[in-house]
């Protein structure tokens, strides 16, 4: 939580607070556009190692497009996936949504085939629509 770092977070939010508003005032874009925001991994400091401290794992997975409903959680609009809450959750068993499923979330949103050899929503069961 660094000066630079707080910086370049408000930057960012600048910068897709911009794209956002460009987006919702033309009509082609608004109708046929969505976008997916993600990052690598959550942590707080220089490392992110302990499981017990929900920073370390949870991470900002948003999803704006026409029929989305704002603001919902994920886990809402998919009850196919586990919400883990505070707990890391294991790669065995029920799943939560994962960032890994970003690709092919991006390809099923533009009518295009999975990527081949995934195994993170790699038959499209990832739903973001109410």
């Amino acid at each position: 939580m660094s000066p630079q770092y707080l910086d370049a977070v408000e930057r960012t939010d600048h910068q897709i607070g911009r794209i956002l508003r460009l987006i919702r005032r033309r009509d082609a874009l608004r109708e046929h556009l969505a976008v997916i925001l993600t990052s690598d991994h959550g942590g707080n400091g220089l490392h992110h190692t302990d499981t017990t401290d929900v920073r370390n794992f949870r991470v900002p997975f948003m999803v704006w497009r026409p029929g989305v409903l704002r603001g919902a959680n994920l886990h809402w609009l998919d009850r196919d996936y586990t919400n883990p809450r505070d707990r890391q959750p294991p790669y065995g068993g029920s799943q939560p949504v994962r960032n890994g499923m970003v690709a092919n979330l991006a390809l099923d949103l533009l009518d295009l085939r999975r990527v081949p050899g995934s195994t993170l929503n790699a038959k499209y069961d990832l739903d973001v629509s109410r």
